[in-house]
């Protein structure tokens, strides 16, 4: 397998908000009466490649990964997973996804489901091996049972994807893993235990913070979430990311909006034709480029840079002055900002963001404050990073803060972990003036210290920091950001050096 190196104001305005509420109450209850009961989910189990220690080594390089960066800790198996799960419209249907386990039979792995970001192209997947299956891999390695849905509507599902409709989006994560630990006890022979661990970035910081939700709000008896890191999400559909897409400026996806626009059409019926809302030749080329055959990437270059440049002055006039809009509608009914998470969260981005408005956030946070959460934070991975350079540190980022998670939660995923590493603490974390990495006495030596940018560049390296020795963290002066430390043991028992990686963020 090869990698890849992300109108105005009409009379019947009430009616038609009425109309469309109870429709879709009626569908909302149709939809949770077929999941009050969980049934098999499980259709299909496809072995489709392993890969060893080396192997793993080999792809981050290629990947231009720094492999210190990752704890490679198991070879990896990777299953494609075919399962029901319900559509826009309450009906059953069918949906892929790809399961990676830890080549391990006897330790107990936490499951971890990662939502991939914005796919048009059917089978550019990660069932299908994609390159964002490769997150996949990182995650199995360092010890979770991971499952990444590619949604309804791509890879082997029926179908058009309804594109950010949270809905479909959060029933996909859940029936998914349901199907995975189905497969994991009955065929795969993998031990899972009850620890679970969400994220996503870009659209899957949308379908993650979906799912939070709607686990939380009707399946907390069946699942209960150790922590959440939606990364650079839409969480506010309908004000924020509206507006970005209504800008007299260019923009660097232009093909979010039309894809948007039809995968509504199809939920929540907004025109009879393309011409309502599409000028000339995009009220007909759409209905061709959208159809799942062409990557995002491609139907990019077919489309204006401004993307209102698409829009009829009509549609314009009412995105942005009628509240009743079908589409402004539509757009309310997919937010997924305004409740309160009980889980732990942690909501990365980037500030200098210019796809997905870091204003999202802000306003997500905000709102969880507001209504009351008490386990909720945010971090900007990189500042001065676009959305597509964001991606690669605030994952490895929101890696490292789950880790952490993880061995608080429980210790018996380290057993083999030398007690030279037992001792080792940053406290406080994130970094502050009085921080200091606290080094354990017991049978060592000396340790050797070495700090990576979350990016792979090494920026701070020391040899020899003795047994017992604090280190002072804030004397580095490093700028705002994730680091991950690499610690080697020299022990007085062991020949060769042991080697431990904890993250820090400034």
């Amino acid at each position: 397998m090869k990698f890849i190196n992300l109108q105005k104001p009409k009379k019947n305005n009430i009616m038609f908000k009425q109309n469309y509420f109870y429709k879709y109450l009626l569908i909302s209850l149709l939809i949770f009466s077929n999941l009050a009961t969980n049934a098999q989910k499980l259709v299909s189990i496809d072995s489709l490649t392993s890969y060893t220690l080396s192997e793993i080594d080999e792809l981050l390089e290629t990947n231009e990964i720094v492999p210190a960066l990752i704890d490679i800790k198991y070879a990896v198996t990777l299953y494609k997973l075919i399962y029901k799960t319900t559509n826009y419209d309450g009906s059953e249907t069918m949906a892929s996804g790809l399961f990676v386990v830890p080549q391990n039979h006897e330790k107990q792995f936490p499951m971890l489901s990662y939502q991939h970001g914005t796919i048009l192209k059917k089978d550019d997947v990660p069932s299908m091996q994609n390159y964002e299956s490769l997150i996949g891999i990182v995650y199995a390695t360092e010890g979770y049972a991971t499952t990444m849905p590619d949604y309804i509507g791509l890879g082997d599902s029926p179908g058009f994807h309804p594109y950010h409709h949270s809905q479909t989006e959060a029933m996909s994560v859940i029936d998914l893993l349901r199907a995975a630990k189905d497969a994991a006890a009955d065929s795969i022979n993998v031990r899972t235990s009850d620890l679970l661990f969400l994220s996503g970035y870009s659209h899957g910081g949308h379908s993650t913070m979906a799912a939070h939700m709607y686990i939380e709000q009707n399946f907390s008896d069946e699942f209960t979430i150790s922590a959440s890191t939606p990364m650079a999400g839409a969480y506010d559909l309908s004000t924020t990311q509206k507006e970005s897409l209504l800008q007299d400026v260019e923009y660097g996806s232009p093909g979010y909006l039309p894809y948007m626009a039809y995968a509504f059409n199809m939920v929540y019926d907004l025109w009879t034709d393309p011409s309502e809302y599409f000028v000339p030749p995009y009220n007909v080329s759409l209905d061709t480029l959208i159809t799942g055959e062409y990557s995002f990437s491609t139907i990019n270059e077919y489309l204006p840079a401004i993307p209102k440049d698409m829009l009829t002055a009509d549609a314009i006039d009412s995105l942005t002055n009628n509240y009743n809009f079908k589409l402004n509608w539509a757009l309310r009914q997919n937010d997924v900002y305004d409740w309160t998470p009980q889980a732990k969260m942690r909501m990365f981005y980037c500030s200098a963001d210019e796809i997905v408005s870091p204003q999202n956030t802000e306003i997500a946070y905000n709102k969880f404050i507001e209504n009351g959460a008490q386990n909720v934070s945010k971090y900007d991975a990189v500042p001065t990073f676009g959305h597509r350079e964001c991606a690669l540190p605030a994952i490895l980022a929101s890696k490292y803060w789950m880790n952490q998670i993880r061995d608080e939660l429980t210790g018996i995923y380290h057993p083999e972990e030398s007690q030279h590493f037992a001792d080792i603490k940053i406290y406080p974390n994130p970094i502050d003036e009085n921080s200091v990495l606290q080094f354990n006495k017991k049978g060592v030596l000396h340790y050797k210290l070495d700090i990576y940018k979350i990016t792979g560049q090494i920026v701070f390296s020391q040899n020899k920091i003795y047994a017992g020795q604090d280190f002072r963290l804030n004397q580095l002066n490093l700028h705002k950001g994730a680091y991950i430390l690499r610690i080697t043991a020299a022990s007085e028992a062991k020949q060769s050096p042991e080697i431990k990686k904890v993250a820090c963020f400034f």
